[in-house]
């Protein structure tokens, strides 16, 4: 996995009685009410999910991030598409100067969605 991001965006599994119990196709009387407990993980397995992930969260270097995308030679030297990186480029510090404002107050801010921790490469 490539940085937080990807981690962070992993669903936990579902409970193995769960992958074999199907999901309810009938609509659901007014008095009925599904019980999402039986398709979750259980709770005990939960807390060894999360270090598990927590464990695999690095910053991405920044030479990876998506904001170097273009900062690379086959980019560089074509003139015509300098523009329009620049635009990009623009757009995207605009993003991560929003991100970063929004959440500076917060008391647990979420900084993993900046571009300028965002890897250029989201492979798993």
């Amino acid at each position: 996995m490539n940085g937080a991001t990807t981690w962070e965006s992993v669903a936990v599994p579902y409970s193995t009685s769960g992958l074999w119990k199907g999901l309810p196709i009938h609509k659901l009387a007014a008095n009925e009410t599904p019980n999402a407990l039986e398709y979750s993980i259980r709770t005990d397995v939960l807390p060894l999910l999360v270090t598990l992930a927590a464990k695999f969260n690095r910053r991405v270097p920044e030479s990876e991030v998506i904001l170097s995308l273009f900062q690379t030679p086959q980019f560089t030297s074509e003139p015509k598409s300098a523009p329009v990186i620049a635009s990009f480029e623009q757009a995207f510090a605009s993003i991560d100067a929003f991100i970063l404002n929004a959440e500076r107050n917060e008391t647990w801010p979420y900084y993993i969605l900046r571009p300028s921790m965002l890897s250029r490469c989201g492979w798993i």
